[in-house]
């Protein structure tokens, strides 16, 4: 593989490389190669899938960066989002130096929760309205059957 081939940056045993071959694919692509000896094993990798549907809806106030353990940025989706300003969260590989960081603002979650409070209170309503119009309707109908209360069996 030459740089030719691709723009790679290297870390231990691991590659991560922007493709310069487009030949076949509109879009850019990206490869992640592992090398042991003398043999390469190379996967290559579409941005809006390694930073796309598995995180989808993909919030525009959310930052996703995929980047080697030592923090060098690789791949980056979203706004930047100062130190301490979010929540974040960061997946390590177990086996490569690679990691996968998401952050959001702290301010993304309060809307979420205001959300959820305001759909939770308006179910809430629904049922207690639901259950208010049963006993009102169930009221109705035993008084214009007075007598249907004072049956008595004769078995």
């Amino acid at each position: 593989m030459t740089s030719r081939f691709w723009d790679a940056r290297y870390k231990r045993d691991v590659a991560f490389a922007k493709i310069k071959q487009v030949e076949y694919r509109r879009d850019p692509s990206f490869a992640l190669a592992i090398i042991k000896d003398d043999a390469i094993v190379l996967g290559a990798i579409n941005p809006r899938i390694i930073l796309g549907w598995w995180i989808e809806p993909f919030f525009p106030q959310t930052n996703a960066v995929l980047s080697f353990s030592d923090g060098e940025a690789l791949l980056s989706r979203g706004i930047d989002i100062a130190d301490g300003d979010g929540i974040e969260m960061t997946t390590y590989s177990e086996r490569y130096p690679i990691m996968v960081r998401v952050t959001q603002p702290i301010t993304v979650l309060w809307e979420k929760l205001l959300t959820f409070i305001e759909r939770l209170v308006l179910g809430g309503a629904l049922a207690f309205g639901g259950l208010l119009l049963m006993d009102v309707h169930h009221r109705r109908t035993r008084r214009e059957n007075p007598e249907q209360d004072f049956e008595v069996s004769h078995d």
